[in-house]
């Protein structure tokens, strides 16, 4: 928690109306469905409304896990395919009657530098699975926003590194 709040004022620091960087505050619900194929959907509500803002299907393609034992915090650099998803009826059913896998409700502070195109989320997250009490974890996404221009040019992604550490330097 420490460490969250450490970043959140690191990162408040950077917005202001001659900076470079946007924020934005949003409280969502994430509630993960199986569709048929064993295909897991997502679909994300606003927490106030419950207005479906996305449906995706989400594909883990790997994970590098990063120990730190002499550190509060373990690093894992996931990635991952999302695919826009329709939901269909018997998957709006599913939801409409909390048939569902699990459900986390994401209270996310969300911090974009535009000149390097990289998005830093903090997200306190509670988390309801079946059977299992609620969790509540913080969590620190670091997301490329142009992910189409690493993927052309690799060196992209060690630019984008390098921009990440240099934002967390100053």
């Amino acid at each position: 928690m420490a460490e969250y709040a450490a970043f959140n004022q690191a990162l408040n620091g950077k917005v202001g109306p001659d900076r470079m960087w946007t924020y934005k505050h949003t409280k969502t619900i994430d509630t993960v469905l199986m569709k048929t194929g064993g295909v897991k959907m997502r679909v994300t509500q606003t927490e106030d409304k419950g207005e479906i803002l996305e449906v995706m299907a989400k594909k883990r393609i790997a994970d590098f896990a990063i120990y730190m034992p002499a550190h509060p915090v373990d690093v894992r650099i996931s990635v991952n395919v999302e695919d826009p998803m329709q939901l269909e009826a018997p998957q709006q059913a599913q939801l409409a009657q909390g048939q569902f896998d699990s459900e986390r409700f994401k209270d996310r502070r969300s911090y974009i530098e535009t000149a390097s195109a990289i998005e830093f989320d903090l997200t306190a997250v509670q988390q309801k699975s079946l059977g299992q009490a609620v969790e509540t974890k913080y969590e620190m996404e670091i997301e490329s926003l142009e992910p189409a221009r690493l993927l052309a040019d690799p060196t992209q992604f060690i630019a984008q590194i390098r921009a990440f550490a240099c934002i967390l330097r100053h």
